[in-house]
């Protein structure tokens, strides 16, 4: 259900919200769906298990409904952005450029060395 989620959640607000139109949705899902998946796929299994492993079963519940609120915030404000990763990486002081190049030249050493 999670990839259903995420598209459903940004063509909601691309159509009725703020009336952007197909165009913005299609590049919201380009640039942003993948990220957000990945953030969503990444974050529940570990709630779940922590909420599994360590909460009174009469409890439960309320973690999972505690949990949806952040996670209602923080996939709005994913579609309010435009690049949230990259801004996260910036914040987080990671440079994206810089990295690629690295990568790259990392890739040519190793090329030189196997050739």
């Amino acid at each position: 259900m999670g990839p259903f989620y995420v598209a459903a959640f940004f063509a909601w607000g691309c159509a009725l919200i703020d009336f952007s139109g197909m165009a913005e949705f299609k590049r919201k899902m380009r640039v942003d769906f993948v990220p957000t998946l990945a953030a969503e796929v990444t974050l529940w299994p570990v709630i779940q298990g922590l909420n599994f492993s360590f909460v009174p079963l009469k409890h439960q519940l309320l973690v999972v409904n505690s949990m949806t609120i952040f996670d209602a915030c923080f996939m709005s404000w994913s579609r309010n952005q435009d690049d949230w990763l990259g801004k996260v990486q910036g914040w987080m002081g990671h440079d994206a450029a810089a990295a690629d190049e690295e990568q790259q030249q990392q890739q040519q050493q190793r090329g030189r060395k196997g050739g």
